[in-house]
C-alpha cells in the first residue's frame, strides 16, 4: 500500500508559546479537507465540467479508501436510498427530457452527493475538524477574493454588475457561502483575535456582495448570537462589525470595486428582483402542472418561453424545489420530500439529548435561501449540506461493511484477491471515472470553442453541434451547417437557437414556406417576443408577394390577419407582475406589423 507523507507546518498560538513544524503522516481525511477548501475557487462547482472532475476525484478517492481500509462501508438509511434514487430518476427522465443529449449532465450532478456521502462513510470525520476546515475555507475565500479586487486580471471574475462575486462568480451564492462559514465559525474554539479578524473579513465580504437576502439573514444571525452568547463574544462581535464597516469603506475607495451600490437601501418586498422571482414561480407552476414527470436537465430553459407571462430569460428558476420539479417531476419531489421529513424527524428526536447548534443554523440558512435562488446548483453548498447531514446522523456508529479484498495463504505468503462484489464495485467506479472524464473534457471543450473535441469526447453534446452549425453558417458553408444542425435537432427539437439556424438556412435556399413553419415554432416557444412576431409577419408578406395562386395567397393573407388577434390575446395573458420588472412588456401592434398587414391586403 502506498503511504502518503505530509509535512505540516502548524503555527499554534497558545499561552504565548509558538510551536512550529510538526512532521506527520498525512491522514487519509486530509485529502477530503483540501478538496473542501479548494472547490469554492472553481466557481463553486457550478458548471457541468466541474461536477465531472469532482466526481472523478471522489471516485478515485473512494477506490483508494476501500483498499486502504480493506473494507468498503455503506449505510442502509433513507438518506442513502434517496441519493441513489435521484440518480435513477434522472436516468428515467431521459424519456421526457427536452434535451436528450445534455440530460446526462443531470445524472452527473446527481452522482456527486452520493459519492461524497460514500467517501464520508469510509473516513472518521468529526465535527471539530469539519468546523475548522469550513472556517479556513471561508477565511481563505474571502481574503483571496478581496486581494483579487486590486488585480486588474481578476476583476472580470470577482466583480459582476458592481458586486463582489468572488471566485464563486455569483454574488448571492458567494455571500451565502461566506455567511455559512461565518456561522459555523462560531462553534470553532479559535483564539479571540483570530476570530475578530476572520469576522471582519467575512462580514465585510458579505456587505461587498450587496446581496440583500443574505444581509437580512446575516442581521438575524448576529441578533441570535447577541441573545445566545456571553458578553465576551458580544464585545468581539461589536468590534468585528465596526472594523468590517471601516474595511468596506476603504475597499470601495481604493479597489476596482469603486462605486457604492444602492441595492442595500432597497430592501423591500416590492423590489424588482423579488417581483421577478414571483413571476418565474408563477410561470414555473404552470409548466410543472402540465409536465408532472419533468422536462429533464435544463429542459425548463428551452420551454419557458412557451409559458412565460413576462419578459425574462433565465436558465434556472431561482427556487430549488421548483427546479427539482421542473427537471425530474413529481418523483424527484417525493424522493427529496422523504429525505427532508426524515431529517426533520431525526433532528427533532435528537434535540432531547443534543442542543440546537450553529451547524443546524448553517443548514437552515442554505435550505431557506435556496427557496429564492439557485444555490443548490453549486456543488460546494450541496457538499456542505451532505456533510452536515452525515455529522448529525452519525452513521459511523451503525454503518455496514463488506470486504472488496480477501486474504489467501499461498506458500506461507499472504495474497490479497478481489472478491466478486469488490470486483463489481471497483469496475463500476472505473467505468464512472472514464465516463466523467470524457464528459468533463467535452464540456470544457465547448467552453473553449473546441467543438470537434467536444463531439469526439461525447457524441451527443447538443451545445457543441449547435455552436458548430452556427460557425459553419456564419462562414457561409450551408451544407455543413445543415448537417450539424440536423444532429442537434434530433437531440433537442425545442431549442430556439437550433430553430433559428434552420430558419435562416431555409430562407437562404428560398424555401420560404418551410422557413415560415419553423418561425411559427419559434413564436410558440418565445411568445412574448414581438421581434419574432415581426419576422413571422415579414416571411408571410414575402410569400404573398411571390405566390402566383390566388387561393394560396388568401391563406397567407388570413395568417397575416391572425397576427393582430394573436398580439391582443398574448397581451391579455401578460401577468400583472410583468409590469413590476425592469423590462416592462410593451406588447402592441408595431409599425412593422401594421405596415405588413396593409401591404398584404393590397395583393
Amino acid at each position: 500500500m502506498i503511504k502518503f507523507y505530509h509535512v505540516m507546518v502548524r503555527f499554534l498560538y497558545k499561552e504565548r508559546e509558538l510551536y512550529i513544524i510538526e512532521v506527520a503522516y498525512m491522514k487519509k481525511e486530509y485529502i477530503l479537507y483540501i478538496f473542501l477548501i479548494l472547490t469554492p475557487f472553481f466557481q463553486g462547482l457550478y458548471f457541468e465540467y466541474s461536477f465531472c472532475f469532482s466526481n472523478t476525484f471522489l471516485l478515485i478517492y473512494l477506490i483508494y479508501l476501500s483498499f486502504k481500509n480493506k473494507k468498503l462501508y455503506y449505510y442502509k438509511n433513507i438518506d442513502s436510498f434517496v441519493l441513489l434514487s435521484i440518480i435513477f430518476i434522472y436516468m428515467v427522465s431521459y424519456f421526457v427530457a427536452i434535451d436528450k443529449g445534455m440530460n446526462i449532465y443531470g445524472i452527473i450532478k446527481a452522482i456527486e452527493p452520493l459519492m461524497l456521502y460514500l467517501v464520508l462513510l469510509q473516513l472518521d470525520v468529526n465535527k471539530k475538524d469539519f468546523i475548522r476546515v469550513i472556517t479556513i475555507s471561508g477565511i481563505l475565500l474571502a481574503s483571496v477574493s478581496m486581494i483579487a479586487l486590486y488585480q486588474k486580471s481578476f476583476i472580470d471574475i470577482v466583480i459582476q454588475n458592481n458586486r463582489m462575486g468572488g471566485f464563486i462568480a455569483y454574488a448571492n451564492t458567494f455571500a451565502l457561502y461566506i455567511l455559512m462559514a461565518y456561522v459555523i465559525m462560531q462553534k470553532d474554539e479559535l483564539n479571540k483575535y483570530v476570530k475578530i479578524v476572520a469576522g471582519v473579513l467575512m462580514l465585510c465580504t458579505i456587505i461587498l456582495t450587496y446581496s440583500r437576502s443574505v444581509v437580512v439573514i446575516g442581521i438575524i444571525v448576529i441578533a441570535y448570537i447577541f441573545i445566545k452568547e456571553n458578553n465576551k463574544i458580544k464585545h468581539s462581535l461589536v468590534i468585528s462589525i465596526i472594523l468590517a464597516c471601516v474595511l468596506y469603506l476603504v475597499i470601495i475607495k481604493t479597489s476596482f470595486l469603486n462605486e457604492q451600490n444602492s441595492r442595500l437601501s432597497e430592501i423591500t418586498t416590492q423590489s424588482t428582483e423579488l417581483q421577478a422571482r414571483f413571476l418565474y414561480y408563477n410561470d414555473a407552476l404552470d409548466i410543472i402542472l402540465k409536465n408532472i414527470w419533468g422536462l429533464g436537465y435544463d429542459g425548463y430553459y428551452y420551454i419557458q418561453g412557451a409559458y412565460q407571462t413576462g419578459i425574462y430569460k433565465v436558465r434556472l428558476v431561482h427556487n430549488s424545489i421548483l427546479q427539482i420539479a421542473l427537471e425530474i417531476g413529481i418523483l424527484g419531489i417525493l424522493a427529496y420530500g422523504m429525505m427532508i421529513i426524515n431529517i426533520i424527524l431525526k433532528r427533532t428526536r435528537s434535540l432531547k439529548f443534543e442542543k440546537f447548534d450553529y451547524l443546524d443554523i448553517a443548514f437552515i440558512i442554505i435550505a431557506a435561501h435556496s427557496l429564492f435562488d439557485f444555490d443548490l446548483s453549486f456543488g460546494v453548498l450541496i457538499n456542505i449540506m451532505i456533510m452536515i447531514i452525515y455529522l448529525k446522523n452519525e452513521p459511523s456508529k451503525c454503518k455496514i461493511s463488506f470486504l472488496p479484498l480477501r486474504i489467501e495463504e499461498q506458500g506461507g505468503n499472504q495474497l490479497f484477491k478481489m472478491t466478486k462484489r469488490g470486483t463489481l464495485i471497483i469496475a463500476s467506479c472505473i467505468i464512472l471515472i472514464v465516463m466523467n472524464t470524457f464528459l468533463g473534457v467535452s464540456a470544457v471543450a465547448v467552453e473553449k470553442g473546441q467543438y470537434d473535441l467536444a463531439i469526439k469526447s461525447y457524441g451527443f453534446n447538443t451545445e457543441a453541434y449547435v455552436n458548430k452549425a452556427d460557425y459553419y453558417w456564419k462562414m457561409g458553408n450551408i451544407e455543413k451547417a445543415k448537417k450539424q444542425i440536423g444532429y442537434a435537432k434530433i437531440l433537442n427539437n425545442k431549442s430556439i437557437d437550433i430553430l433559428k439556424i434552420q430558419r435562416d438556412i431555409k430562407i437562404s435556399e428560398n424555401k420560404l414556406k418551410e422557413a415560415l413553419k419553423i418561425q411559427e415554432n419559434i413564436v410558440e416557444l418565445d411568445r412574448i417576443n414581438i421581434q419574432e412576431i415581426e419576422k413571422y409577419s415579414n416571411l408571410i408578406l414575402e410569400i404573398i408577394k411571390k405566390e402566383s395562386y390566388n387561393r394560396e395567397r388568401e391563406i397567407y393573407k388570413g395568417k397575416m390577419k391572425d397576427i393582430r388577434k394573436y398580439v391582443y390575446k398574448a397581451k391579455e395573458n401578460i401577468s400583472e407582475l410583468a409590469y413590476k420588472q425592469k423590462r416592462v412588456p410593451v406588447f402592441l401592434m408595431t409599425k412593422t406589423l401594421i405596415e405588413n398587414e396593409e401591404d398584404a391586403l393590397k395583393y
